[in-house]
This record gives structure tokens, C-alpha cells and sequence, in this order.
């Protein structure tokens, strides 16, 4: 059973029952999750929200195996016994329920990590694991005059490509027999939330490394958009040489690439400094102002770019990382620093349920995601190596 942000498909006694979970677990944000008459049905037939137990119970109602005086033991095995009834509007699909639930609260964990290389990378979904190749950015596109005969001349996409490789990375979550007859719903809600937040670090592993990694292919001297020395902190005077440089770029035959810079990426150590530049305010010297701070004065870069801070980039974990290094980067839809492929264009973890094992397993989820990385164009940007 196949779940992606937690839409697997479930018949309307089952998608009530897992509203009252996600009710009861405290899930955010209940209506960007559920419909309508969906919330509506929670609030009708579980007022007070749901338990473990409960929804055992209720599924084995479902399926025409409750009678009282049922153990909890025995609720579970007749909750999780396949049923004849499966196509039934009102049989609850208790594995699907549980499924779905982990995987919502897994996509808020994996949300809550940083993200700020989404607005970096090119996006392209992918139908399988070749080699992913887009075109870059070339120039001979630009329109010509049309000729008395009407006739059109052909643009060609040049030869220059940038790549991705996709892979699968995934890891197995088990829910036991004892957690669910225990009535525990943290465990069930903390694993997933737990692969959630991994998922989250293994993307931004695999991003911000292929990043670091490529920066001496993508930013040097011989390609004229690497600043370096003791000018090349952070200030407005090394930012206007970056600019400078950044506008200076070209297309293959010499004439202005005609690109803006769209971002300021910095080490959380520059964050503070990025913001002041970037809302128009430069400390001008020791002096005091009127209010006994430093004197500042007017930058001209009031909302000029967009600034992005990442931890990676400063971390010593990684090859290639500074606190003081900084970049301007160009809007990645026409010039990307980094391209990202999901297969099927999916941007998030799956999460599947499997059978249940009734030896002792319980519930076994496994979360798996399909994604590739590669470097951009070496125009995407200018680096500032900092002082």
C-alpha cells in the first residue's frame, strides 16, 4: 500500500476513523489535511477523539467480529484479520488508518527542517534512475527578425547540459503487537516523526554536499565570478563587487548575459549582517546616534535580494565549508546552481504499510524517497571567499 503526504485512498469509515486519530495525536493544521465532510464525520461519530484501543474496536466492529467481552488481544487479531467485507463502504481498513496517519505526522517533521535550498535548486521530476540531463542557459534563443517569406528561424538548445543521478534512500519502521495493544500512540507518532526529520537531514546531506563539493568547479577565477582576499568579507563595497561581477557574466558569444541576482546565501555567522545590508542599513563609524547605537546610514539594498542562511554551509562535517564564505545566486528557473530530480515528481518521503505479522511484528512501515542532485551552471552565481 502505496502513501505519498498521506493520501492513500480509503473508503469514508476509515478516513473518520483516521481524522479522530489525527485529532487525538494532535496533528496540525486538521483542515489542510481533511475535507470537509470528513471533519464533519469526525465530529459526529468520535466527539472526543480516538485511542489505540478505540480504534481497534472499532474496526473489528467494522468487520463484524466484535462481540463484548473481547480481550484486547483479541481485538487485535480480529482488527487485523482480512476481511471479506474490504470493498465495503463501512469495513475500516486499520493498517491503511495507521498508514496514512504515520505518514502525515512524518511530513510535518520532515517540513520542519531547514529547507532554504528549495529556492536554490532547478526542480525536474524524473520516470526512472538514468541520468537526468537539462540544458543550460546558452543565448541563441534570442528571437531574429522575420523575413519577407513569414519563415521563422530555429533556435537550437546548445550543447552545454548540467546532471543528476537518482537514488533511493529509506530506512523500515516497526510498530509492535505490545505498543498498539498497550494503547501506545507515541510510539507510533514518534517513529514517524523520527523518519520524518531524517528524511529531512538526508536531503539537505545530500544537497548542501553536492554544493560544497562542487564549489571550486563552479566558482574560480577562470571563470570570473570568485572574489577573494582581504576585500571579500562581507560589506556593502564586496557586495558591489559581486554584483558587478555577477552582471559582467556573458552568454557563449560574448554578449551580456542579462540575468539578475536574485540571492544572498550566507553562513549563519553572516546571517545578521545579510539582513542589515539587505534592509538598507550600514554601520559608518564609531559614533554614537541619538539613540546610542552605532551610526548607520542608508545602503541603497533595501530588499534587493533575497537572503538564505544554511548551517551546512559552515559546518565542519563537510569538505569545503567556511563561516565566512558568501555567494550571490541567480533565480535557479533560468540559471540553477543546483538541479534536483524526484522520480514520478514526487518532492516527499513514501511511506508504506506492510501485512501484519502476527507473531509479534505488529505493523511495519517502510519510508523510502527517490531523489538526485547535481551541479548547476557555473553562471548561477559569483562566490565571495571572505576575509
Amino acid at each position: 500500500m502505496r502513501l505519498q503526504m498521506g493520501t492513500q485512498k480509503l473508503n469514508a469509515a476509515s478516513k473518520s476513523l483516521e481524522c479522530s486519530l489525527a485529532y487525538s495525536s494532535k496533528l496540525p493544521d486538521l483542515e489542510s489535511w481533511y475535507d470537509v465532510a470528513t471533519l464533519n464525520a469526525m465530529s459526529d461519530t468520535y466527539p472526543h477523539g480516538m485511542t489505540l484501543r478505540g480504534a481497534l474496536e472499532e474496526t473489528a466492529r467494522s468487520k463484524g467480529e466484535y462481540t463484548s467481552g473481547l480481550t484486547t488481544e483479541e481485538m487485535f487479531r480480529a482488527a487485523f484479520r482480512p476481511s471479506f467485507q474490504a470493498a465495503d463502504y463501512s469495513t475500516v481498513d486499520l493498517a491503511g488508518v495507521l498508514g496514512n496517519l504515520s505518514g502525515k505526522h512524518m511530513i510535518n517533521a520532515f517540513e520542519s527542517v531547514e529547507h532554504g535550498w528549495k529556492r536554490l535548486v532547478k526542480v525536474r521530476p524524473a520516470s526512472d534512475f538514468k541520468l537526468l540531463s537539462t540544458y543550460a542557459l546558452t543565448g541563441n534563443a534570442q528571437l531574429l527578425p522575420v523575413g519577407n517569406a513569414g519563415e521563422l528561424a530555429h533556435a537550437s538548445m546548445g550543447q552545454t547540459t548540467y546532471t543528476a543521478q537518482l537514488e533511493t534512500l529509506g530506512r523500515v519502521l516497526s510498530i509492535s503487537r505490545q505498543d498498539i495493544l498497550n494503547d501506545d500512540m507515541g510510539a507510533l507518532l514518534d517513529g514517524s516523526a523520527q523518519l520524518g526529520y531524517g528524511a529531512g537531514l538526508s536531503i539537505n546531506n545530500v544537497v548542501w554536499s553536492t554544493f560544497l563539493a562542487g564549489v571550486s568547479t563552479l566558482f574560480s577565477s577562470g571563470n570570473g565570478n570568485l572574489i577573494s582576499g582581504g576585500s571579500s568579507a562581507l560589506s556593502l563595497t564586496s557586495l558591489q563587487a559581486a554584483l558587478t561581477s555577477f552582471r559582467e557574466q556573458t552568454t557563449p558569444d560574448g554578449k551580456p548575459l542579462g540575468v539578475a541576482a536574485r540571492f544572498l546565501l550566507v553562513p549563519p555567522a553572516l546571517e545578521l549582517a545579510a539582513a542589515q545590508l539587505s534592509h538598507g542599513l550600514m554601520t559608518v563609524g564609531d559614533t554614537p546616534d541619538l539613540d546610542g547605537g552605532p551610526s548607520q546610514s542608508s545602503s541603497g539594498l533595501t530588499n534587493k535580494f533575497d537572503i538564505i542562511s544554511s548551517s551546512y554551509l559552515s559546518n565542519s562535517e563537510y569538505a569545503g565549508s567556511s563561516s565566512s564564505a558568501w555567494w550571490l545566486l541567480a533565480d535557479p528557473r533560468l540559471l540553477p546552481v543546483l538541479l534536483i530530480a524526484y522520480l514520478n515528481g514526487n518532492e516527499n518521503p513514501t511511506i508504506q504499510t506492510s501485512d501484519v505479522d502476527m507473531n509479534g511484528i505488529g505493523i511495519r512501515f517502510r519510508v523510502f524517497f527517490d531523489f538526485g542532485c547535481g551541479l548547476g551552471d557555473s553562471r548561477s552565481g559569483v562566490m565571495s571567499a571572505g576575509a
